[in-house]
């Protein structure tokens, strides 16, 4: 390991040596978890944590992300590709009740099915998973804002969600706090529509918000993603 890291020093590829050491403190990281508290989690899983640990610190920092090779198109057998020039956002959460934890996760990709962007998050959960389901709309909505991915269509499979954005449902419940900043969001966007969408058309998106349970800060890659997150697609 000492060569390989002097090895990538001498040639002065410092993103390899940075991704490197991050791999490094990831396995000694899983290893604990798996000595003390006896968690198996999976090794390509490491990697993906690695990647985003890295892409966190580097956008702390303000340092250029990573590029990685473009992608090919991935297309869920169910997943329907929006129109020639609009783009489509898949968000789903995934709670974990006992730590009191939420993924959110999402997806943009365009008519060809290539991704445009993929984000995860983890974030508190407060024992309403409606109201995790509706900042999963919020956050990919602020992302897709930032990378002005519009025309976009917005897809969740949290219909009391998409109902309450949509205004076809009421709640004064904590929910509605948090879907009135979407409906707000809307209001400055031009050409976003929210859908629902089946679980089954959804599966990238859960995916994502999985994968954001295990990783401490959230992640974002515009264009290109790491090769080790192609396991979860799978």
């Amino acid at each position: 390991m000492l060569s390989v890291l002097h090895v990538l020093t001498n040639t002065r590829n410092i993103r390899d040596l940075e991704l490197m050491v991050a791999i490094c403190w990831t396995i000694w990281h899983f290893k604990n978890l798996f000595i003390f508290e006896k968690k198996n989690l999976d090794g390509q899983l490491a990697v993906a944590k690695a990647e985003a640990t890295m892409e966190s610190y580097r956008r702390a920092k303000g340092l250029p992300r990573q590029n990685y090779p473009k992608q090919g198109p991935y297309a869920h057998p169910n997943w329907k590709p929006p129109p020639k020039g609009w783009l489509k956002m898949n968000v789903d959460a995934v709670v974990k009740s006992q730590e009191q934890y939420v993924g959110l996760g999402s997806a943009i990709r365009n008519h060809k099915g290539e991704f445009v962007a993929i984000v995860v998050k983890k974030s508190s959960f407060y024992g309403n998973v409606a109201s995790a389901e509706a900042e999963a709309v919020d956050w990919g909505l602020e992302i897709a804002e930032m990378a002005a991915c519009i025309p976009l269509i917005v897809e969740s499979d949290c219909k009391e969600v998409v109902n309450l954005i949509t205004g076809k449902k009421k709640s004064k419940l904590e929910i509605g706090w948090t879907t009135s900043e979407v409906q707000q969001r809307l209001k400055r966007l031009s050409q976003v529509t929210v859908q629902h969408t089946p679980r089954s058309c959804n599966s990238i998106a859960h995916s994502l918000a999985s994968l954001a349970l295990k990783v401490d800060e959230p992640a974002v890659w515009l264009g290109t993603y790491p090769p080790h997150l192609l396991y979860l697609f799978s």
